[in-house]
């Protein structure tokens, strides 16, 4: 139903019609609305944690954070409507499912980043050590996804080979010269 109407034209009661509940029967499950899309918001950040989950321990480092990186943007790219409900404005959300999931996410990617570290892969310095490399590659692939789906349409589809390249400049930097 958010891929078809977006958020706005969820509710428990459309809801409840179209899986054949009562909406008495899901209000059990949902207190209202709100309760409802958070569940939404935590599926969705459970799926790209399962996704980031599945890249394999045995490549490099460097080459599990890019292979992260493009999880990302198929996950964002295949389900829009759900990513952009993910990082919605979440004032007034009573966020607590999605707040732990989408933590939960982030943390696949820094165990990606810690993992090489601790191999002496990746470089961690003072003032630019783990928090500071996973949040940047966080901060990028948000981003590319943003564009990508913000200007969905207006010629963009070509830059897939682009992001891969921005990815790999970026741990580029963040590998030590000698891996």
């Amino acid at each position: 139903m958010i891929t078809e109407s977006g958020a706005d034209g969820l509710s428990v009661r459309a809801l409840a019609g179209r899986v054949d509940y009562s909406p008495g029967a899901l209000y059990k499950y949902f207190q209202n609305k709100d309760d409802l899309l958070d569940a939404v918001r935590a599926a969705g950040f459970q799926q790209l944690r399962d996704r980031i989950l599945a890249i394999p321990m045995d490549r490099n480092p460097g080459e599990r954070i890019v292979k992260a990186g493009e999880v990302y943007l198929a996950f964002a790219g295949e389900h829009p409507e759900q990513y952009f409900l993910m990082f919605a404005n979440r004032a007034g959300f009573s966020d607590a499912a999605s707040t732990a999931a989408g933590r939960s996410a982030y943390d696949a990617l820094r165990n990606i980043v810690d993992a090489g570290i601790q191999s002496h892969k990746i470089r961690n310095e003072p003032g630019f050590g783990l928090d500071e490399i996973a949040y940047g590659c966080w901060a990028i692939v948000h981003g590319l996804a943003m564009i990508r789906l913000l200007f969905h349409g207006h010629g963009l589809e070509h830059l897939a080979a682009t992001e891969r390249r921005i990815l790999e400049a970026y741990v580029a930097g963040v590998v030590h010269e000698s891996n």
